[in-house]
């Protein structure tokens, strides 16, 4: 017998949020920590870090992989390199 497809997607969702709870949790958890144990400069390094990965993960969602697959594909097709 198979599991209903409303049931899986109940199933399937709540496995995905709580997955998403447990890394939410994670960093409220971690970051006071980390403000314990660091010094001032290694936790400014950390946030400057923590910045720039935000940046690219939102400029990774504005198309540019695909971007790059397709004018890739097409030079290649040119004969470029």
């Amino acid at each position: 017998m198979q599991p209903s497809v409303s049931r899986l997607a109940v199933s399937s969702s709540l496995l995905y949020f709580g997955a998403f709870g447990l890394v939410m949790a994670g960093g409220l958890i971690s970051m006071p920590i980390l403000t314990r144990v660091l010094t001032k400069e290694e936790y400014g390094l950390l946030s400057l870090v923590i910045a720039w990965v935000t940046v690219f993960a939102a400029a990774g969602r504005l198309g540019f992989p695909q971007a790059t697959t397709r004018f890739l594909a097409e030079k290649r097709a040119e004969g470029q390199p």
